[in-house]
């Protein structure tokens, strides 16, 4: 009701049924969608697994370095300091990051390798036997190396980095990019491949 106080037109649809949105007028200036996730169980022909561990130290424990009744403040295994909230989820806070320049990158680079125990086969091989059996068509989901690198040297550090020192973000791209090779060689080689792929990112606030 103070939605429609200010003169806007409230409807309610399901954004996966176009009957559900006839009475949408066609002389809209403006929509506002504030969609809503009701539940995990959509009965869809995609299904997903997302079998890659891309993080850089895999041998490091997440520490927790600050800690109040509402947040806590933990340093991951990319070297970033994220401060993130204890009841709802949210965009953690970004605080530090190990890796602000190239030399960052090269002390780290070399943890950046592609081994076995970043793949989760068993995960992998349980997703595409579900989806066969559910005639779903099957992609393994992968974050685009975008959000790998803000990860690891936060939006500001890689930003600045692609003005003044661009190949240094470049061998990152570069890093990365060889790493899903090599994984998805190994595991596919093992596995079977799955029906596509896709490589996920917020880039430009897209998806």
């Amino acid at each position: 009701a103070r939605i429609e106080a200010l003169g806007a037109k409230v409807l309610q649809a399901d954004l996966a049924d176009a009957k559900s949105l006839s009475a949408v007028p066609e002389d809209f200036d403006y929509v506002l969608n504030f969609a809503v996730v009701k539940s995990g169980d959509f009965d869809y022909d995609l299904a997903d697994a997302s079998p890659f561990n891309v993080v850089v130290d895999l041998d490091f424990e997440p520490v927790t370095v600050e800690e109040t009744e509402e947040t806590r403040v933990v340093r991951d295994a990319n070297g970033a300091l994220l401060r993130r909230h204890k009841h709802h989820d949210t965009t953690p806070e970004h605080i530090d990051f190990a890796v602000k320049r190239r030399e960052d990158w090269e002390r780290v680079k070399p943890l950046v390798r592609a081994e076995r125990r970043r793949i989760d086969f068993e995960g992998y091989r349980r997703a595409r036997e579900r989806a066969r059996a559910a005639g779903r068509f099957f992609v393994v989901a992968a974050m685009h190396v975008f959000e790998i690198m803000k990860n690891i040297a936060g939006h500001e550090h890689m930003l600045i980095g692609m003005a003044d020192d661009p190949e240094w973000v470049h061998d990152m791209v570069m890093t990365f990019s060889r790493l899903y090779v090599e994984l998805e060689e190994m595991l596919f080689a093992e596995e079977g491949p799955p029906d596509g792929m896709w490589y996920w990112e917020d880039m430009g606030f897209k998806q």
